[in-house]
């Protein structure tokens, strides 16, 4: 994490390097990003850049956790989430507001989708470990209730379950990025997003009794 130096400096000139890094790493990625060309576009000498962090990995995690931060500002998605509602609810609520966060911030949108993307094991887990863990309890509880309320087929793997949600969701972000600049929003994005989730349900629907599943 950054030293106290960088945490003292001004406002203005912790969020230029914040700016410069993020556009950096949202653009070239954590392996192709240059330290050299962070500390030319935010005007600041090498030693100092030392001096507020370690080393390139040292900044890249005080993004990722920046992104994180600014996620969160979204929760409001997570506040809407009642007992009352079906699992496939839940869950294109929890897609709607993550579109929502990607929408207004493209670059953290492709610096969280690069990381998921790491094959660098090592490297997302000491950033994404804590955060992992997190959201597979939350699920792991949420398919469980449902399961209770015969919404899932008791049959269905919760990892299964968890992977694919994963897999939607990263696929709709990675459009999201392609499709960028675009007049690609609201209804047409909000339409695969619906697309989805019909694609889910039926999937985890119990089935109708003589056509059942075979695993």
């Amino acid at each position: 994490m950054p030293s106290s130096t960088f945490f003292n400096l001004p406002k203005e000139k912790k969020l230029k390097i914040l700016e410069v890094s993020m556009a950096e790493f949202s653009e070239h990625g954590y392996q192709e990003s240059s330290i050299s060309s962070i500390i030319k576009k935010a005007k600041i000498p090498r030693g100092s850049f030392y001096q507020y962090f370690e080393d390139k990995l040292d900044l890249y995690k005080y993004v990722v956790e920046q992104v994180g931060i600014k996620k969160h500002e979204y929760s409001q998605y997570l506040t809407q989430i009642t007992s009352e509602m079906k699992f496939i609810d839940i869950v294109r609520n929890l897609f709607i507001g993550g579109i929502h966060f990607y929408r207004k911030h493209p670059d953290m949108a492709k610096i969280a989708n690069d990381l998921i993307l790491n094959s660098d094991q090592d490297l997302k887990k000491s950033l994404l470990g804590e955060e992992d863990k997190k959201s597979n309890e939350f699920f792991h509880t949420l398919i469980n209730e449902s399961k209770k309320k015969h919404e899932i087929d008791q049959r269905l793997n919760n990892e299964t379950i968890i992977l694919l949600i994963q897999t939607l969701n990263l696929s709709l972000v990675q459009n999201f990025i392609n499709k960028s600049g675009t007049d690609y929003f609201d209804d047409k994005l909000f339409s695969l997003i619906d697309e989805m989730m019909l694609f889910l349900e039926k999937g985890l629907s119990i089935p109708i009794q003589g056509k059942e599943k075979n695993f």
